[in-house]
């Protein structure tokens, strides 16, 4: 009697055993396979691998250690190589040297020096022998100034007086600039410089000074004692004088500003450097830039001429006259047109010429007197064209006769 019971019991343990799992555990079983099998892993540097992004250290950080160097890359390498120099020509690395870690950040205790810019890269290096180099990266240490401790920075380039031909790649209307400031000590959290078109840099009136709101890139190089910034201007008008100057920024105040400097922009050297003026009195116009028998022509009152180049002292230039004649006259008898508009010699070429005979007494320059007009001769000027000259410079070219 038994045996069947027994036989009912296996049969329905079988068929329990057979039943589908319920589909609530199946599905939260396969998802937590799921989870573990796409558990990110880091692979193993190899040939050809992207090289590493530099992140921190940035901007302004203490001096004193521990540094922590942080940085991204998509595998892990064998070794790294770190290097840590000045941000100067010729520089010692502070740090230089291998290290291996599956980190991405390595923390060293080397003090670095105060108000100094550095730069860092960092090279990665995978098992199979391929290495990969970072960008550069940017940094400099502290303190920084309060607004007591700034002083003027000192400008360098453009050069006052010069002509600027722009940064001569990129956004050719860009000017580069150089600016210095004291080493050691404390140094200014960024720059600003200013640029106009009025040499007082009022904002007032139709043209509007050009500010560089972004002031200098920060990282100075050192030299001789002295940090030095380079930055370029906003876009500036070809053809055009501006006037420039720079101070320090701590915080929201400011430094004093430096001395102002001018320069011309003459990015395509097709800009015309000449300058109308017009005589105040009849002016004798000179073979040469000093008085004496050596009068070739006249500029007459308000009449206007031309300016070519100046001496070496800008007390003569040489101008051409309205009829083509070139000669050289007294500064003091001309007015710059427009009247009020700004004279800068060094603009202007300093031109060759004779120099006055020992001998010669030299009389101060005094406006022709006028009256009758002379006569006129024809000869030939610097460029071999024949033109009028007033009055002849000699009688026998009285038969080749002009107005």
């Amino acid at each position: 009697m038994k045996r069947p019971w027994i036989i009912i019991i296996l049969f329905a343990y079988l068929l329990i055993s057979c039943a589908p799992q319920d589909q609530t555990q199946q599905d939260k079983a396969v998802e937590i396979v799921n989870d573990e099998l796409t558990v990110p892993i880091t692979p193993i540097c190899v040939e050809g691998f992207t090289g590493p992004e530099v992140i921190s250290p940035k901007g302004i950080i203490g001096a004193s250690p521990p540094h922590t160097f942080s940085w991204s890359i998509d595998c892990v390498p064998d070794n790294y190589f770190l290097e840590v120099s000045p941000y100067e020509d010729n520089s010692s690395p502070v740090i230089h040297g291998y290290f291996s870690i599956a980190e991405k950040e390595y923390v060293t205790h080397v003090p670095f020096e105060p108000a100094t810019s550095y730069k860092w890269t960092l090279v990665a290096e995978s098992s199979d022998g391929d290495s990969q180099i970072s960008n550069t990266g940017f940094f400099k240490t502290g303190p920084i100034c309060t607004a007591q401790e700034l002083v003027a920075p000192t400008l360098i380039s453009p050069a006052d007086g010069s002509v600027d031909h722009g940064k001569g790649w990129g956004y050719l209307l860009e000017v580069a600039t150089t600016i210095t400031y004291p080493a050691g000590g404390c140094i200014p959290e960024k720059f600003e410089i200013n640029l106009s078109m009025k040499p007082d840099f009022t904002k007032d009136g139709p043209v509007a000074p050009a500010w560089n709101l972004f002031g200098t890139g920060g990282y100075g190089k050192s030299e001789d004692g002295w940090l030095i910034y380079e930055d370029d201007t906003n876009g500036l008008y070809d053809c055009t004088k501006y006037y420039w100057h720079a101070r320090g920024v701590a915080g929201n105040e400011f430094g004093p500003w430096s001395e102002p400097f001018s320069f011309f922009l003459d990015v395509y050297d097709n800009c015309s450097l000449v300058s109308e003026f017009k005589g105040l009195k009849n002016a004798n116009c000179r073979s040469s830039p000093w008085v004496g028998e050596n009068y070739v022509g006249i500029i007459r009152e308000g009449e206007t001429a031309t300016l070519l180049g100046l001496n070496e002292d800008a007390s003569w230039g040489m101008f051409k006259l309205q009829n083509e004649l070139e000669c050289w006259v007294n500064m003091n008898l001309l007015e710059l047109q427009p009247p009020g508009a700004v004279f800068d010699p060094a603009f202007y070429e300093i031109l060759e010429h004779s120099t006055a005979p020992k001998d010669t007494p030299v009389p101060a320059e005094e406006p022709s007197s006028g009256g009758d007009s002379p006569q006129g001769c024809m000869v030939p000027n610097r460029s071999g064209n024949l033109v009028c000259q007033i009055p002849c410079p000699d009688p026998k070219y009285a038969a080749g006769v002009c107005p």
